[in-house]
């Protein structure tokens, strides 16, 4: 579990603004102009997040699937069905 605490950590950060228009935490709207802002063509990246504090998309996914790739059947603790039942 310690292994997706940073990641989740991060896609919570970036979900706000993105989702809801609004700062992480606050009732405060992020900027709603981001193009071309958002887009790096020379990296063919994508930023995500609120415009004052964005993350690489680019750099998130290869993080989701580096921790995906790393993990083994012994840090499977339970069942997503399971999670909901306790």
């Amino acid at each position: 579990m310690e292994k997706l605490l940073p990641l989740k950590k991060r896609l919570a950060i970036v979900r706000m603004p993105d989702s809801k228009m609004e700062k992480q935490g606050k009732k405060q709207p992020v900027s709603s102009n981001r193009s071309p802002w958002c887009e790096v063509p020379k990296s063919k990246d994508l930023l995500i997040g609120d415009p004052e504090d964005a993350y690489s998309a680019r750099e998130i996914i290869d993080e989701y699937f580096s921790i995906i790739y790393s993990l083994t059947p012994e840090d499977v603790i339970g069942s997503h069905e399971e999670s909901y039942r306790k």
